[in-house]
């Protein structure tokens, strides 16, 4: 469900776009879960991996295109 989401964000990012946005989404899992907030736990832990992978990618594309930049 997230795949498409993360392909457009990832596009979002590789042309220095606006509105790139993480998320986490994760299932209730009969047997392993005994309560909801164990649920919404995976899911904030997918979310907040997803803005570091994020963060990153910004990073390395903001260092590149200053890498070639002319000072003013």
């Amino acid at each position: 469900m997230l795949k498409g989401f993360n392909l457009a964000m990832n596009d979002n990012v590789k042309h220095n776009k606006f509105g790139v946005v993480s998320a986490g989404m994760s299932d209730y899992v009969p047997g392993v879960d005994t309560t909801i907030i164990q649920v919404f736990t995976r899911a904030d832990r997918e979310m907040y991996e997803r803005k570091h992978e994020l963060k990153s990618q910004l990073r390395k594309i903001n260092k590149k295109n200053t890498k070639f930049s002319t000072p003013r």
